[in-house]
């Protein structure tokens, strides 16, 4: 008996077959679930970084980049859309330059 059967026997799982789950889940396939289908939605990178753990957005990033590819196009409709006024941002456009000393 593996250790993944005795853990089933014990908890009262049922094989995934028995629930109609064509594949094995394992916590490692929900986290890139989460992040892939999050990611291709549209979530911030950095936010998902911040969820995921991970110390730098570039590790997201570049794990994750194949599950964004329409990102940059997604950019250019809003940026096209703002800049025909059919889009109103809601964020602050005041910024603080920093001193220079």
């Amino acid at each position: 008996m593996t250790k993944d059967s005795r853990y089933r026997a014990q908890s009262g799982l049922l094989p995934e077959w028995d629930a109609g789950i064509p594949r094995k889940i394992t916590p490692h396939w929900l986290r890139r679930f989460f992040a892939s289908a999050g990611l291709s939605k549209g979530v911030p990178v950095t936010d998902m970084a911040e969820w995921l753990g991970h110390r730098d957005p570039k590790i997201t990033y570049q794990t994750y980049a194949h599950v964004m590819p329409d990102a940059p196009e997604r950019l250019r409709a809003l940026m096209d859309s703002v800049f025909a006024r059919e889009t109103e941002l809601q964020i602050p456009l005041e910024f603080e330059a920093s001193s220079a000393s």
